[in-house]
């Protein structure tokens, strides 16, 4: 975790620890503040206006709105964390597909009371992973044609038994260029989260 801007504190003296089970809702955001993930509604928003993080001086969008949604339910310390590069195109698949979510995320809630309230800033190292050149495969037309049975276009999804699930960036009469990086590779993540329940 490289910043962190707590925005309201919790109403009780008990903190969050290893072996808790732990509901929030959060919003994940990038640097130009594009909503990636989130399991909050955003039909009723209040407000929002730039925090300043002095630790690096960078900027977040802080958010007040009405929320409802299904919570992130999780065990704080039984291993339901990711780290390093699991395959994964989607942020949901991250933070709330398979009962996964981001170790950054989850050790930022030791310590947290019931409606605490942060943000919290993470490097794509404790995300996504940083962008790897070497996971862009170029395949002549006549090899892709091969492998996935058909022609494919321009944007779509494919998948590779060594590299897992990649998007079609280019496609010519002679080459066919996938790009296995998860679409977030290199980004920072702005995650915002509220503490809702501790049992």
């Amino acid at each position: 975790m490289i910043g962190v801007v707590v925005l309201s504190n919790g109403n009780t003296f008990i903190k969050a620890q290893e072996g808790d089970t732990v509901s929030i809702y959060y919003v994940v955001t990038l640097d130009n503040d594009w909503v990636i993930g989130s399991n909050v509604w955003f039909n009723d928003w209040k407000f929002f206006f730039k925090e300043y993080n002095p630790e690096n001086g960078s900027f977040f969008y802080s958010r007040y709105y009405n929320i409802s949604g299904d919570p992130l339910i999780f065990v704080l310390g039984e291993g339901q964390v990711i780290s390093g590069h699991r395959k994964c195109v989607s942020v949901h698949d991250y933070v709330s597909g398979e009962d996964y979510v981001f170790a950054g995320l989850e050790n930022a809630i030791y310590g947290m009371s019931v409606n605490q309230s942060k943000i919290i800033r993470l490097s794509p190292d404790e995300s996504f992973g940083q962008y790897n050149p070497e996971r862009v495969i170029t395949y002549t037309r006549e090899d892709a044609d091969g492998i996935w049975g058909r022609r494919v276009i321009s944007g779509e999804t494919v998948y590779n038994i060594y590299f897992g699930e990649g998007i079609v960036q280019k496609i010519d009469d002679e080459i066919v260029i996938v790009d296995y990086n998860p679409v977030y590779a290199g980004q920072y993540l702005n995650i915002e989260i509220q503490l809702l329940k501790i049992k």
